[in-house]
């Protein structure tokens, strides 16, 4: 069984310069997809960036890679 590592890049980046942790600053002209948690569930696109919140990431991000790959 494959998993994501298979088929994309996966780092951690900042996407301001206000970032404590010592990443590269990315911006949404690169092809990004930032997870964060939220009390509120929700996909939103932004330029080359999707943002996903959700209260648990990996189900929120596992909904968005079944929604794309059009697994239901």
């Amino acid at each position: 069984m494959a998993n994501i590592q298979d088929f994309a890049k996966i780092s951690f980046a900042c996407l301001d310069e206000n970032c404590t942790e010592d990443w590269p600053v990315k911006n949404c002209t690169s092809n990004l997809i930032v997870i964060e948690e939220s009390d509120k569930d929700s996909v939103t696109e932004q330029e080359n960036c999707v943002f996903i919140s959700a209260n648990d990431t990996i189900k929120g991000a596992d909904t968005f890679l079944y929604r794309i790959l059009g697994i239901k």
